[in-house]
């Protein structure tokens, strides 16, 4: 099921945040959050499930295909309900 870049830990990680709602990734630079982030969203995805991927600077965002900045991502949700 797992791409074979992920270690065990990183396997174990991705079996948690499946069976969790909300999953926040965070490490030092060089830890692969991104490769993890994109094995879960796609692991989800492939569930059918929808996720909403989202960084807390730009360039976190921009690691990860459809990546929103948080704040904005919630501005734009909050607005969208009303």
């Amino acid at each position: 099921m797992f791409n074979s870049r992920l270690n065990t830990f990183q396997e174990q990680i991705v079996e948690r945040a499946l069976q969790e709602h909300n999953c926040c990734i965070l490490g030092a630079p060089g830890t692969d959050k991104s490769i993890l982030s994109i094995e879960i969203v796609d692991a989800l995805e492939h569930k059918g499930l929808n996720v909403m991927v989202t960084g807390t600077t730009g360039m976190s965002a921009s690691a990860l295909s459809g990546g929103k900045i948080v704040h904005s991502a919630f501005w734009a949700f909050r607005w969208s309900i009303f």
